[in-house]
């Protein structure tokens, strides 16, 4: 800076004092009620991290030696592997199994009173397997009241109870926020007031996205604000309904060509018994396709101009693998999907 530009600086100090700058918008959807666009790659970023977290923890810092191979081009774009600026980290989650031990989400601390719990999707085989266990579990919803006790996923109900450190516990990371040690999983809705200082966010993708749905059920007197991307059914038309009502402000982002959002059927017939699944919160579609895969899904989609639906073709390739398609049935599923549909729609809507 040059002697006769002295005055900038103090300029600035002035329009700042003046004109301050508004806050950051924190809400799903922005004031013309579309989709807060630069909040939701906000929260899908903080999932990307927590991906690399664990093929960090797991694997090393060199993506290529990541495992699957895919993993190097859906999750290496989030490195490096740091809490991002303007966050705190307060505790890795983890997945524990018999004696496997892997991250699958964080909580991170943002000023003074904001959290956010972040959890990723499937990543390795006994998290598919938990995956596909659509049996339900009986009276899932805590804290119920009045209200009818809905059956979640017997597979996401048995991955939640065994993060490390439990769900109850949480509570105690954001107490220092609150000033009190209190229980913020108990069923005392005259307690609202008192949580009513924190701002609790929660988002997930695919299996994320369902054990973020059973957190906000856990904490739903914080009133939290969820985000799901690609999230699968979580539970009964029961389920649904009470989450509905005590975890209101919630979104659930579906690609509409990503076939786990379509998991589990909303009929599932076990031969022994039937069970009837229902989406939660707010349906916002994106499209994702031709970016993702370039001319191979092109060629695809010139070659298969019959089919009635992209999610058929997908579900075909994933039925029968001797078809010879050769692509991945899964890529509208992957977070870089969501996140170039997201860019691109924020893009458009400027």
């Amino acid at each position: 800076m040059t002697h006769s530009e002295w005055w900038r600086g103090p300029l600035a100090a002035i329009r700042s004092r003046l004109f301050p700058a508004p806050a950051p918008n924190r809400e799903l959807l922005a004031a013309d009620g579309g989709l807060n666009y630069d909040f939701a790659v906000e929260l899908l970023r903080l999932i990307g991290h927590a991906y690399v977290e664990y093929f960090a923890t797991r694997y090393g810092l060199r993506p290529e030696i990541w495992k699957p191979a895919s993993a190097r081009f859906n999750y290496g774009r989030y490195l490096p592997a740091e809490t991002p600026a303007g966050f705190q980290a307060v505790c890795t989650i983890n997945l524990v199994g018999g004696e496997s031990r892997w991250p699958i989400g964080r909580i991170l601390r943002r000023g003074a009173r904001e959290f956010y719990i972040v959890f990723r999707g499937t990543v390795s085989e006994e998290e598919w397997i938990k995956d596909i266990l659509v049996m339900q579990t009986d009276n899932t919803v805590p804290f119920a009241g009045d209200l009818p006790s809905g059956r979640a996923h017997l597979g996401f109900s048995r991955m939640f109870r065994r993060l490390d450190p439990p769900p109850e516990q949480w509570s105690e990371y954001f107490a220092s926020a609150t000033g009190a040690a209190d229980d913020a999983s108990a069923n005392d809705s005259a307690r609202a007031n008192d949580l009513a200082p924190i701002k609790l966010f929660i988002t997930g993708h695919s299996l994320g996205g369902a054990l973020g749905t059973l957190a906000a059920l856990q904490y739903h007197a914080y009133n939290p604000t969820l985000l799901t991307f690609g999230a699968p059914r979580p539970g009964d038309p029961a389920f649904a309904a009470t989450f509905n009502t005590l975890v209101p402000d919630t979104l659930r982002i579906a690609n509409h060509w990503d076939p786990v959002t379509d998991l589990p059927d909303a009929d599932v017939d076990l031969l022994f018994r039937r069970y009837s699944y229902a989406h939660v919160g707010r349906h916002f579609p994106v499209f994702a396709l031709s970016q993702i895969d370039g001319p191979a899904v092109v060629k695809i989609i010139d070659a298969n101009e019959n089919w009635r639906d992209w999610k058929d073709y997908v579900l075909e390739t994933l039925l029968n693998p001797e078809s010879g398609h050769r692509i991945d049935p899964l890529f509208a599923h992957q977070l870089r999907a969501y996140e170039y549909a997201l860019d691109r729609d924020r893009r458009m809507s400027r």
